[in-house]
Order: structure tokens, then C-alpha cells, then sequence
């Protein structure tokens, strides 16, 4: 694959974007992931997994989001457009189809870059299902964090059905819900009144993700209804 595209989306977040030179992309399901190693390009020659941020409807290329928070992730500020990498995969059952292709309400809980194959999903059921009842509740540390903010006010606009809250655990912003997702916040916003027939999808850091389970389980959403992302960030 060749590097198409390299956009800073935030103080810490790349979107790279992958497209091949003859042939067509390997063919994926929203939600899954990739192993990405650069072979002709600055960054070292190491293989990593990394969550699809685009959907399989968005046509000839590939994208994923990369947070910087580590010594790889740090390098990514050194690629340049042209650099050429093996996508290894697709892997991961995050998002199933069956439920993919229903109409239930979805209820997607994220946290921080956990948004990547949310947003893959995301992306895909506004071409798919483009009226269905979808919440995404994204819990952030501060604004900064933010990234295709644009993108969802827009989806909110084509499908009265979404509608998105943003959450800050470590500033108070005007507009912006405050604090961490908790049980009171999720009924605040009414996302108690789908635990009977949402389908949930979480994906963060495992902390976030262990107290977002354990809420919506006490509140009686059978398991089966419950998809987790369990990869480590």
C-alpha cells in the first residue's frame, strides 16, 4: 500500500490514508483492525495494529487513526506521502454483521482514540442504514482531544435518528458535557431508556471500558447485547 495521505486531525492524532497502486483494497467490515509496517518510509520498520477508521462504502482506500502516545506512535510525524507499508489483516469481530444490517437502536460508548472503529461503524451505517437510532456517548480528557467534530454535527444533520454527547473529564468547557460516563450520566442523557433493546459497542482504555460494562450489565442489558473492543491503547 502507498501512504495517499497524512492529515494532523488534533494536537496528537494522524489520519493516515492507504491505497494501493493496481488492484483493489483488501475487503473489510467496519470495526476491524489492521497491522500496519512501513517498509519504504522514515518511520521504523515495525509491525503494529491499528483500528480502520473508514468504512468499507468509502470506496478505493483505507484509513486509520494513530494517536501519539509512545516511542512508534511518536514517529509518525515523520511519514511523508509516497512512503509505502504492508496492511496485514483485516482481524477483529468488534462489529457483527448480523447486527449491522438490523434495525435496533446502537448505542456506541468510546473513549479518547477508542473512537476509531466506532467511527468506522459510524461511517458505514449512514450509508447502510441511514435513518437508524444511534447515540454515541464519547467521554474525552479535555477539548483538545477532539477530532472530526465537523464529520458529526454533519451525520447529525443527515439522520435526525444520531445524535452524539461529548463528554470532558479534566476541563469544563461551555457546550460540553463534564465528568466521566457514569451512571447518572448515562440516564442524564437517556441511554437508559435503550438498555432494553440497544445493541452497545465500547471501546477505550480498559479502565473506561471495564466501568462502562459493568454499568449498562447492572442495568440488565443481556450480554449478548454488549460488544467490546478488548485490544489494549
Amino acid at each position: 500500500y502507498v501512504l495517499q495521505n497524512c492529515v494532523q486531525t488534533n494536537e496528537k492524532v494522524f489520519e493516515l490514508e492507504f491505497m494501493l497502486p493496481k488492484g483493489t483494497i483488501m475487503s473489510y467490515q467496519a470495526g476491524q483492525f489492521v497491522f500496519i509496517r512501513f517498509l519504504v518510509s522514515d518511520v521504523p520498520d515495525e509491525s503494529h495494529p491499528f483500528s480502520i477508521s473508514s468504512a468499507p462504502t468509502q470506496g478505493g482506500s483505507i484509513k486509520v487513526l494513530i494517536k501519539n502516545c509512545g516511542d512508534y506512535t511518536s514517529t509518525m510525524k515523520l511519514l511523508k506521502k509516497g512512503d509505502i507499508a504492508t496492511l496485514e489483516g483485516p482481524y477483529g469481530n468488534f462489529a457483527d454483521e448480523r447486527i449491522a444490517n438490523a434495525n435496533t437502536p446502537l448505542v456506541m460508548l468510546a473513549g479518547g482514540i477508542g473512537i476509531t472503529p466506532i467511527l468506522s461503524i459510524l461511517r458505514s451505517q449512514m450509508v447502510t442504514q441511514p435513518t437508524r437510532r444511534i447515540v454515541l456517548v464519547w467521554a474525552l480528557s479535555q477539548k483538545n482531544d477532539l477530532l472530526m467534530i465537523d464529520e458529526l454535527q454533519n451525520m447529525q444533520q443527515a439522520n435526525p435518528n444520531f445524535s452524539y454527547h461529548i463528554t470532558l473529564s479534566s476541563e469544563q468547557v461551555e457546550d460540553f458535557d463534564y465528568g466521566r460516563i457514569s451512571q447518572d450520566y448515562l440516564q442524564r442523557i437517556k441511554v437508559n431508556t435503550l438498555y432494553s433493546e440497544a445493541d452497545f459497542y465500547i471501546c477505550g482504555p480498559p479502565p473506561m471500558m471495564s466501568v462502562v460494562k459493568s454499568i449498562i450489565l447492572d442495568n440488565q442489558v443481556k450480554p449478548e447485547n454488549i460488544h467490546v473492543e478488548e485490544f489494549s491503547f
